[in-house]
């Protein structure tokens, strides 16, 4: 009976152990067995197959308050010059080309004008007829004072040679009416009729419409000529900002041609009335350009500084990108990274001030954002197939 009983206890003990060893499944002599799966390996394994992106946690920062508006570079139109012949004339020789550095007073080309022959030659006439006045009253003079001519032979020689003064000081006047030095009798051209085109003043011959030989009238420009040591930079500022700008604030003016690099100037001019079609208010802000770099008609971003600090969402300009046509930023879901939509405001140096779209303590992509807008692309087109 002991026996009996001694050999049941062992049967269930090896039975018991056999159990055990069932649960561990299939692992083999050396191995270690599976671990179990659960909420906390799945997540550990989510991040594992991300890749490495570079993150950042939204938080409010203080920021210099400041408009950013997009932007034209302009010619200082106080610093520019139509130059337009007084008289209509042929061009004889064009000196300045489209693009040359030009200094005030330099001749930009030759003209041949008959009006302007004309008035040489009633100058030149004039001058004889004055030289001649004189002479005669100096021979009359002589002969009155030796009793051989009556006064009255004197007071007439006077009044000729205040005539013939005169005749002469109004045929000066016209050739400095046409734009002529009357010291100078001709030009280059070698002829009475000649005539240079000077320019008023220093700078870049932007535009020219002179060609030699052709007839030059009195009511176009041939040359336009610019000081772009000084440009403007104008911008549109909507209703909500109109308020926030002064003039004689600090603005700050950045272009593709120059990145990195900011050229500082002030609001100058402010309109006095918004543009009826675009609902917005022209600010222009004066920047130095003594290098010329600042070209007419490149585009430009300013930030005029309105003098009020605040805290903002911004996270760094680099993170947003354009996603389906919005601006978007990549967040961190847990799992993955999505583009949310987002209103961006503002850049303040190498930051964009977020409106509406994140919120504090999101954690959003600032590095490989491209990369990832390359893989979220590449997902959709396999979607579509």
């Amino acid at each position: 009976m002991c026996k009996a009983i001694i050999l049941t206890s062992v049967t269930l003990l090896v039975l018991s152990l056999t159990a055990c060893d069932g649960k561990s499944g299939d692992a083999r002599p050396g191995e270690r067995p599976a671990p179990a799966e659960g909420p906390g390996h799945a997540n550990e394994d989510a991040a594992k197959a991300m890749p490495s992106v570079e993150t950042e946690t939204v938080a409010e920062r203080p920021t210099e308050g400041r408009v950013t508006v997009t932007a034209m570079v302009h010619q200082d139109h106080y610093r520019l010059a139509q130059v337009v012949p007084r008289v209509p004339g042929r061009v004889l020789r064009v000196i300045a080309r489209l693009g040359d550095s030009v200094e005030r007073g330099q001749t930009l080309a030759v003209l041949d004008s008959l009006e302007l022959g004309d008035a040489r030659l009633a100058l030149r006439q004039a001058t004889v007829q004055s030289d001649f006045a004189d002479t005669e009253y100096a021979r009359i003079a002589k002969l009155v004072e030796e009793e051989v001519l009556p006064r009255k032979e004197l007071v007439r020689a006077e009044a000729e040679r205040g005539k013939a003064h005169a005749a002469t000081e109004t045929a000066r006047q016209r050739l400095r009416m046409l734009g002529v030095d009357p010291q100078e009798t001709r030009d280059g051209g070698g002829t009475p009729s000649s005539f240079p085109l000077i320019a008023p003043l220093t700078g870049l011959v932007l535009e020219t419409t002179a060609v030699a030989g052709e007839l030059a009238p009195a009511d176009k420009p041939l040359f336009t000529v610019a000081d772009l040591s000084n440009v403007w930079v104008e911008g549109n500022l909507t209703d909500r900002q109109v308020g926030r700008v002064k003039v004689g604030a600090v603005a700050e003016v950045t272009v593709d041609a120059f990145p990195g690099e900011t050229f500082r100037g002030k609001v100058t001019y402010l309109a006095g009335a918004l543009d009826p079609t675009t609902r917005t208010l022209l600010a222009r802000v004066e920047v130095a350009n003594r290098d010329l770099r600042l070209k007419p008609q490149m585009f430009a971003r300013m930030a005029i500084v309105t003098g009020e600090p605040a805290m903002q969402l911004t996270v760094p300009a680099s993170a947003v990108v354009l996603v389906q046509g919005e601006p978007s930023v990549f967040v961190f879901d847990g799992k993955d990274y999505a583009p949310r939509a987002v209103e961006p405001g503002e850049t303040v140096g190498d930051r964009t001030v977020i409106r509406r779209g994140l919120a504090v303590g999101d954690r959003i992509a600032v590095g490989d954002v491209f990369e990832l807008k390359a893989k979220l692309l590449k997902s959709q087109i396999s979607d579509e197939h």
